[in-house]
């Protein structure tokens, strides 16, 4: 149906504008933000963009004029927990279930917004939540913070028949207590020989130095933590990805992920139900798991691989690594380059002409390819790019080149990189079978034993969990973020700049900032031009924290 036109802007009345206010940042400009309202009501309303000609403050006005929960003569700020809004929210909710869930449109529970918090959840869990492309997650940092036995995961272990195996789940309990145990003790110990190694320099404060120092400490100490430690997470999204997100979990194969799964629902539920409907167990979500595990054991065992390539205070090398769980050879840590475009160049420099030219991409393509437009392709690149500033995103075009990447990094660093999610994520589980990496500081300091032997009773811990319930993904819990890890990612270019830029900052913990910097070296070693234009630090720095506002 076509509507007459009208103006949207239209002058409220002095009346309206009073009445409205509290809803809305301005009540006589057009770009305004919505406030104080419930997801449901902002998905109401602009659901309705798309079927009147109204505009929202007036589609605001008559719902007010059908119900007073959203307004209190002279109130600034609306109550929520009023009963009135419950008039209201049937309102909203009654559209909703007609015209969004009733008909399957999910557009409109996309600005809808719902915060989620996640308190004394374990790390292995929020490496499941926060895999979802479309939220924006902020987790407890390691770095900052010393964790205790009170803050620890105790996953229940059942037998292939479903029984609970008491004795094990027992023994792991007892286990991770030993773990964090171990952790504190080596905290205090390597923060003294910090302070040791590190002076106080002129004019720092004693809190900024105590802050560094601690800092420092943690982050050495944090390869000690059991990816059971329990954390906190705070998620935003959209109800639209909730609903996706909700339902993936309730089909988790891991307990905790499921258990996670109902509560979530439980309690968006509260929030916008008609807007995550349809979240519930899938059984796609489910089943593909397990059929894709079986057919990758019929590939036959682990062998050895060729393997990612930097390992603490060792050079970038990008030869073969073989398996091993001894912590005292480590596998290498970096990236490898699997596959890029030969031809990048040419893809780059036709699609960052053509939003502007008239010909076709493939003309475009043609005429920017082989080596005798070299110059001109660097010309449009530099073009394109040399205005890219530190704080600014490469416009769009640079997304036009694709590479496969393959990390292995100690679980902690991928806990970091793993924020990353524009692009394919393939992340397998965790296995004490590539060796742990321990700090070059934890060696030369004379720490390596209380390193090497938590890391072996961790694997060995795992082997018997595995014996008994075959449970790879519950085992994952025992091992500590010292362990090596292995995963696969297609970045384009656009995202590999990012993540270099970012996580090659001095600020940034060494082991992340050397699998960027490893990443930079690839990309430079196969496209020189093209990595001539990303923000990379090359530099060592003993103390990644040191000149910030909270440590001087």
């Amino acid at each position: 149906m076509i509507m007459e036109d009208t103006d949207l802007m239209t002058p409220l009345t002095p009346e309206e504008a009073r009445r409205v206010a509290p809803y809305v940042t301005n009540t006589d400009q057009p770009v305004f933000a919505l406030r104080n309202l419930p997801p449901e009501v902002c998905a109401y309303l602009f659901a309705r963009y798309s079927r009147s000609r109204e505009g929202v403050r007036q589609m605001l006005l008559a719902m007010l004029d059908d119900s007073d929960a959203f307004f209190s003569q002279g109130a600034e700020v609306v109550e929520q927990n009023d009963a009135q809004l419950e008039q209201a929210l049937t309102k909203a909710r009654a559209f909703a279930e007609k015209w969004i869930a009733g008909y399957g449109h999910k557009s409109p529970a996309e600005v809808a917004p719902i915060h989620l918090c996640f308190e004394g959840v374990s790390i292995l869990f929020t490496k499941v939540i926060e895999d979802f492309r479309l939220t924006s997650p902020q987790e407890k940092s390691t770095r900052y913070v010393i964790f205790s036995r009170e803050t620890l995961y105790r996953p229940t272990f059942r037998r292939p028949d479903g029984s609970i195996d008491q004795s094990l789940t027992n023994d792991v309990s007892h286990y991770l207590d030993g773990m964090m145990d171990a952790y504190h003790r080596a905290v205090e110990a390597v923060k003294a020989r910090c302070k040791e190694v590190f002076a106080r320099e002129e004019g720092q404060s004693e809190r900024g130095y105590e802050t560094l120092m601690t800092t420092k400490a943690c982050d050495l100490c944090r390869y000690l933590l059991p990816v059971a430690t329990e954390t906190n997470a705070g998620v935003f999204a959209n109800a639209r990805e909730w609903e996706y997100v909700i339902s993936r979990l309730l089909s988790h194969e891991l307990p905790e992920a499921r258990e996670m799964g109902q509560r979530v629902l439980d309690e968006a539920t509260k929030v916008a139900p008609t807007l995550i409907k349809y979240a519930r167990f899938t059984p796609y979500y489910a089943e593909t798991p397990a059929r894709m595990r079986e057919l990758a054991q019929e590939q036959g065992p682990e062998v050895g691989d060729r393997g990612p390539v930097r390992a603490s205070g060792e050079t970038y090398d990008s030869g073969r690594a073989e398996n091993t769980t001894d912590p005292r050879s480590p596998i290498p840590v970096g990236c490898v380059l699997h596959s890029y475009e030969e031809d990048a160049e040419a893809h780059l420099a036709a699609a960052m002409l053509y939003p502007y030219a008239r010909q076709s991409y493939d003309a475009l393509y043609h005429q920017l390819s082989g080596p005798e437009a070299a110059g001109e392709r660097e010309r449009i690149i530099d073009a394109y790019l040399s205005g890219c500033g530190p704080w600014y995103t490469p416009l769009r075009a640079v997304e036009n080149a694709v590479y496969r990447i393959e990390f292995t990094c100690d679980y902690g660093a991928y806990r970091d990189l793993q924020r990353h999610r524009i692009g394919t994520s393939l992340d397998p589980v965790l296995t004490p079978h590539l060796g742990a990496a321990i700090p070059e500081e934890i060696v030369e300091w004379g720490f390596a034993p209380v390193f090497e032997e938590a890391f072996e009773r961790s694997a060995a811990l795992w082997s018997r969990i595995m014996e008994r319930t075959d449970d790879a993904l519950q085992a994952q819990y025992v091992l500590p973020m010292m362990a090596n890890y292995r995963f696969f990612r297609v970045w384009n270019l656009r995202q590999v700049m990012n993540v270099i830029k970012l996580r090659s900052a001095r600020q940034g913990h060494t082991s992340y900032r050397q699998a960027a910097q490893a990443l930079y070296r690839e990309v430079e070693r196969v496209h020189p031009l093209l990595a001539r234009y990303i923000q990379v630090d090359l530099g060592d720095y003993p103390l990644a924290r040191e000149g910030t506002k909270a440590t001087r």
